[in-house]
């Protein structure tokens, strides 16, 4: 066996950016290179893996994603350097003004059947679930150094056409088994669940359909996600498309979220479930119901009776005993649970979350559902770190407030006539420490220590006879404009705003807390302090 070859692959783009990941395939033994997705990020990216030049050694199912955005992004030669600044497509993404184009799936082991020679691909990029073509995408492969003998393209071909026989098998032997399991489980079950909330399987961005078990797997993306509660604060952050129920018929593949930083609360529980898988936790997707609808979370269980929800939404957790409550779990109902391993289908009566039993080895309440490894069609990995670029968050502060600033002003001229709007910017230094108790409380769960502290520096701050008035919010964009759009449809601001009272100032504080894959919790606080009537009347008389 000759020895283990890389496979580098270099990506050009013509009226089209491209967001790109790099992506190694790693090697276990004498295996040969596992199955590969990567969203291609800066120029090359390189994969490694045994192959004696034979059918045998070509890895099943490895193929190759990439990702179509709309931003555009400079491509560098070479091996990839480290970004110090962030880039237009990244500020796009971070705005949330970056969508996905189209998407494109690239078989690299064809690669294989070269030797010494550039393979160029011409392909097509599609939208989502191949429904248009939206242009075409030049792709070099190439494996160095040169392999000793090349794969032969028949024995390429027979594989890939055995791998399409073993899918489409693997659906018809699940399709055959879920329907005794429907059968038996809706002979069995106590109540009827709403039409369309019990989905065994769903259709991915490739168009094909799998089972929902199959969109689930242990992930491990790197170091910079070191808790659980850092990975569903994570999650929660990704924005939520625009058109949800055109996008909920089709899931979107990991690279895929990250390049828009957007998704679907299906694709966050999926996302977020596996996240936890990863570290270990007994963790399953949920699909149910709550006041409005249909709607998707995560189940883990500490021990097999104790079940705690996840939002992925918020990234709250919550206890199922809370549901119907103020504040509490507001989720009511639940029709099954999955994760890569297992479905199960929720037999007891709608008696609400806090009455149901959640020992899902319980066969007289949960119904399984088996899934093997062979019933699940093949499909690319995400085995790639998350990347945190080098962000200035002080810069990026002070330029989204200036800018909101002016906005602000602008606001109050046009509204109110030629009124001045004075800014105080000692009072916007005190703000910062409650904008970091809002994230601290997000990402834990748990009300920040300091905010106690928060409360004296304010009333220090405030002289004597004079009225504070303050209001905070979240959002996940560094876009000026939909920040400003968000201020004006909050009650609490636009009341501050339309005051008028002499001597009155306001303070602006815009707090930013990056995370990886350039996602942004980014919180602000308006204030306004002016004196109350009675301290003015005073200041007159003296």
């Amino acid at each position: 066996m000759s020895a283990s070859p890389s496979a580098s692959t270099t990506a050009t783009t013509a009226s089209i950016g491209i967001v790109q990941r790099s992506h190694s395939w790693g090697q276990r033994g004498p295996s040969p290179p596992g199955p590969g997705s990567a969203l291609m990020r800066g120029h090359s990216s390189s994969s490694s893996g045994s192959n004696a030049g034979t059918a045998a050694s070509i890895a099943p199912n490895a193929a190759y994603f990439l990702t179509a955005t709309s931003g555009q992004q400079s491509h560098q030669q070479g091996p990839i350097r480290p970004v110090t600044s962030v880039s237009a497509t990244d500020l796009l993404r971070m705005s949330n003004k970056a969508g996905v184009v189209g998407i494109c799936n690239i078989d690299w082991r064809q690669a294989l059947t070269k030797k010494g020679e550039v393979n160029c691909n011409n392909v097509q990029l599609t939208s989502q679930a191949h429904a248009d073509c939206v242009g075409m995408i030049s792709v070099d492969l190439e494996v160095t150094p040169a392999l000793a003998e090349p794969v032969e393209p028949a024995a390429l071909r027979a594989q890939t056409n055995a791998e399409a026989r073993r899918d489409m098998e693997a659906m018809a032997s699940f399709s055959g088994r879920v329907k005794e399991w429907w059968q038996d489980f809706s002979h069995d079950a106590l109540s009827r669940r709403q039409e369309g909330s019990l989905r065994l399987t769903c259709t991915g961005e490739d168009g094909l359909l799998r089972p929902c078990c199959g969109f689930v797997k242990p992930l491990q993306l790197g170091r910079f996600l070191a808790t659980p509660r850092e990975a569903a604060r994570f999650v929660s952050l990704l924005a939520p498309k625009e058109n949800q129920e055109t996008a909920a018929n089709c899931l979107c593949s990991l690279h895929t979220l990250l390049a828009s930083c957007q998704a679907t609360q299906a694709e966050k529980a999926m996302l977020l479930a596996s996240l936890l898988l990863g570290y270990g936790l007994d963790a399953w997707v949920c699909f149910g119901a709550d006041a409005v609808g249909q709607q998707t979370w995560v189940l883990t269980r500490p021990s097999k009776d104790v079940a705690l929800f996840w939002d992925p939404s918020s990234g709250m957790r919550h206890s199922p005993s809370s549901a119907g409550q103020p504040k509490g779990c507001p989720f009511r109902s639940i029709a099954c649970v999955f994760n890569q391993r297992r479905l199960y289908g929720n037999l007891q009566a709608a008696e609400g979350l806090a009455a149901a039993s959640y020992v899902l080895e319980d066969p007289g309440r949960w119904r399984e559902l088996p899934v093997h490894v062979h019933d699940i069609p093949g499909a690319p990995g995400m085995r790639f770190d998350l990347h945190m670029q080098p962000f200035d968050s002080a810069g990026h502060e002070a330029r989204l407030e200036s800018e909101l600033k002016k906005a602000l002003s602008d606001h109050r001229a046009e509204s109110l006539g030629h009124t001045p709007t004075v800014w105080d910017d000692n009072m916007a230094y005190v703000l910062m420490a409650s904008l970091a108790g809002h994230e601290h409380e997000a990402l834990t769960g748990q009300p920040a220590a300091n905010h106690e502290d928060f409360q004296q520096c304010i009333k220090r701050s405030i002289p004597p006879g004079c009225m504070f008035k303050g209001s905070s919010q979240h959002h996940r964009t560094l876009c000026s404009s939909l920040v400003m759009q968000g201020m004006l449809r909050e009650t609490a601001i636009r009341d501050m705003l339309a005051t008028q009272v002499t001597d009155m100032t306001f303070a602006l504080r815009v707090k930013i807390f990056a995370y990886p894959e350039h996602v942004c919790s980014v919180w602000l606080m308006l204030a306004l302090k002016y004196p109350t009537a009675r301290s003015a009347r005073g200041s007159r008389d003296t």
